[in-house]
């Protein structure tokens, strides 16, 4: 919730066309988590698939990395 409202109050900051790149960003960004860092059972419910994705999202670039290369 706090990452779209961050990317809502940011869209109105930056130019039209930087939106659209940093729309590609976020779906290789929600890929990333969702195959490969998310567990199966983080999809048990609504609160563990929420208290997963915020671990993810936390630690993104400490414990979890996207290599580009």
């Amino acid at each position: 919730m706090l990452i779209h409202l961050s990317l809502c109050v940011l869209s109105h900051l930056i130019p039209l066309h930087s939106i659209a790149a940093m729309n590609r960003l976020s779906e290789i960004l929600w890929r990333f988590v969702e195959y490969k860092y998310l567990p199966f059972q983080a999809y048990e419910s609504f609160e563990n698939l929420k208290k997963n994705i915020n671990k993810v999202l936390y630690n993104l670039g400490i414990k979890y990395m996207i290599n580009f290369l």
